[in-house]
């Protein structure tokens, strides 16, 4: 009951297009994709009453750093009612941790898609799950209470996802 598997894609062309028409969103789509994913937990965890909540992330993973860096902040605990219930953020090395075995296989799986040859790939993806795509129309559409709330923090800056995706180019 407490596993719900959430996919979410951010076009990188519909992050640029959407960033230019408003500068206020996140630098990185990382930054994003850490916040809804966060929001899809909480909210999956007050439906099938969760009352605490333990984050982990794969030893590296970007998203740790952003929720982290939320999670410590006291404007943010002060601002976000559910920081509360969250008692731990930390960073876990995926072979020894089953629940990011889980994610890790999960995600490889979605990424194959109708490509399934065997039985327990099959099954896999007969649990529940979900999907989201957040494209350009769902980008132009930010809570802007909640962007000038997170201004209002000054988290540590990021470098950007345009500067990212350069060096990563280069790198090839």
């Amino acid at each position: 009951m407490g596993l719900l598997p959430i996919t979410l894609t951010i076009p990188f062309d519909d992050w640029l297009r959407a960033k230019q028409a408003i500068p206020e969103l996140p630098e990185t789509i990382e930054d994003i994709c850490a916040s809804e994913s966060v929001g899809f937990a909480l909210k999956w965890g007050r439906y099938i009453d969760a009352k605490k909540y333990h984050l982990y992330f794969d030893r590296g993973e970007h998203f740790y750093g952003h929720i982290r860096n939320r999670w410590r902040h006291p404007k943010a605990q002060k601002d976000i009612e559910l920081m509360k219930d969250i008692i731990n953020v930390d960073e876990s090395i995926s072979t020894e941790v089953p629940a990011l075995q889980m994610a890790d296989l999960f995600a490889w799986s979605v990424n194959r898609a109708n490509q399934e040859t065997r039985e327990w790939h099959i099954r896999l993806h007969d649990l529940r799950w979900e999907s989201r795509l957040l494209d350009y129309e769902h980008l132009i559409k930010p809570d802007f209470g909640a962007l000038k709330r997170m201004a209002s923090w000054e988290l540590p800056p990021r470098r950007s996802s345009v500067k990212n995706l350069s060096k990563l180019k280069r790198n090839l």
